[in-house]
């Protein structure tokens, strides 16, 4: 088997790989062989077909297949030998009538792909200096935080019936299933908090008791939230289609526990409880160890706009050329409901992803960074708690007994999507962090507030500016 890479311009190369005769028959051969021992075909008992039977009813797809084969090995082998960084698809270069399959010619088979590549180019990080902003607190922010710590860690007590200050209800939710829906289940434990449900709803259940019940329907009555999320947490289903027909049934809902909580004093017992490990004595203390936690946590709320910053300024630095017309072409056969003219809008934007997938895959390769299977459960714990923490549903110990599960169905529902979409948002920060880290940066202090005001404006100007070019190009 021959391979060859050429480079016929900065952006364009063309690969060439040939098959012989001797490359392709004895893997032929061996296939032919194995496919007779297994085959059922009539007139002859299993596992006793002759080759020649399997070779004159299967041949050519056989053969099809293993040249097929033979060819990607070949192609993989000559992209990584020579270190192509390809764009987008290799495309085929000559006519299919040439390479048709014909078992008994004992022919050489000869194919040619175009490839798409950007111009050379040299990372360099070093020579970039970048403007970074570093959100701050005031008192108030701190004085607030103190008060949602001392609510959101509430005591929880029971309470005898449901009132306007009751924080959560367990309870036992109960469908009636149709035969054709047999993979439903007829009965699941539920958490609800009032926030998940629509105010005239909650004020109809004001005054229920334990073993009370009442009925809702969710897609009615429930704040379902984006993607019916609300839903799969407060019933604990996370499989799309079950939540679709469930959150139209009618739902029985029986009480089995109703919980009110009561603010924290903010007291040493209470600052042991929030900090174990620290040694918090007076209010002015866990001020002090507030504001340094709430300051973490502003810059990870921030740190996507100096990413973005930085991501921008890496554009900058690396202005190399892609094969447009080629890329044009490839991004209509992979989207078939795209139209040209839209393309000619939307391609300046799409180029400067693809300009920066190739800068992202370049770093990830020469500085061998990877993304491990924990750190995907973490970051997916991370949501899911922030999640109940939002839905009142946190503190309950019993509900966080199911959180492995809980994360485990997150990460593997609808294939994997999360899995893959949570990988990707990793590596992505983890090769930033590293370009950062070679740039000259310059750490700006500004107010949250006022942060959060030049972002709207950044993105409104991003906006304008996209609006401006396609206006300018008709």
């Amino acid at each position: 088997m021959e391979s060859v890479f050429v480079k016929n311009s900065s952006t364009l190369g063309e690969l060439s790989v040939t098959i012989s005769p001797e490359d392709y028959l004895p893997v032929f051969e061996k296939e032919l062989k194995k496919i007779a021992t297994k085959a059922h075909i009539k007139g002859f008992r299993p596992g006793k077909t002759p080759v020649s039977v399997v070779k004159n009813m299967y041949g050519e797809s056989i053969l099809a297949e293993e040249i097929n084969k033979l060819l990607n090995q070949a192609v993989d082998s000559c992209i990584k030998e020579n270190n192509v960084e390809y764009l987008g698809e290799l495309l085929p270069l000559n006519d299919n009538e040439d390479n048709r399959i014909e078992m008994h010619s004992k022919k050489s088979y000869h194919f040619k792909f175009q490839v798409a590549t950007p111009s050379p180019f040299e990372l360099n990080f070093s020579g970039i200096s970048l403007k970074i902003y570093q959100p701050t607190l005031n008192e108030e922010d701190i004085e607030n935080a103190i008060k949602d710590m001392a609510e959101r860690m509430a005591e929880e007590q029971e309470a005898e019936s449901i009132t306007e200050d009751c924080t959560f209800i367990k309870a036992e939710a109960t469908w009636q299933i149709e035969a054709e829906d047999e993979y439903l289940p007829k009965e699941i434990g539920v958490f609800l908090s009032p926030n998940l449900l629509k105010p005239e709803k909650f004020a109809e259940i004001i005054g229920k008791k334990i073993n009370d019940t009442f009925e809702l329907i969710a897609s009615q009555d429930m704040e379902l939230g984006e993607n019916d999320k609300r839903f799969s947490y407060a019933f604990g289903i996370f499989d799309e289609e079950q939540v679709q027909k469930l959150k139209d049934k009618n739902v029985q809902i029986t009480i089995s526990s109703i919980k009110q909580r009561k603010p924290r004093e903010l007291n040493p017992e209470f600052f042991k409880e929030l900090f174990p490990d620290d040694n918090i004595e007076t209010l002015e203390e866990l001020r002090k160890k507030v504001a340094e936690i709430e300051q973490q946590e502003l810059e990870k709320q921030f740190a996507f706009f100096n990413d973005q910053l930085a991501k921008d300024a890496v554009l900058e630095a690396h202005n190399f050329e892609l094969p447009d017309e080629f890329m044009k072409n490839w991004l209509l056969k992979q989207n078939k409901r795209l139209i040209q003219e839209d393309l000619e809008k939307e391609y300046p934007e799409a180029s400067k992803e693809i300009r920066w997938s190739v800068i992202k895959n370049r770093v990830i390769k020469d500085n061998a960074i990877n993304v491990e299977a924990e750190e995907v459960k973490k970051y997916a714990t991370n949501i899911i708690i922030s999640q109940l923490q939002q839905y009142g549903l946190y503190n309950n110990p019993e509900f966080m007994k199911a959180i492995l599960n809980i994360v485990k169905n997150y990460l593997s529902e609808d294939r994997g999507k999360n899995f893959r979409e949570i990988y990707e948002t990793i590596m992505r920060k983890k090769v930033i962090d590293y370009m950062m880290s070679q740039m000259s940066l310059e750490k700006i202090p500004i107010h949250w507030k006022e942060l959060d005001t030049m972002i709207k404006d950044y993105y409104q100007i991003e906006k304008d500016t996209s609006e401006s070019s396609e206006a300018s190009s008709s």
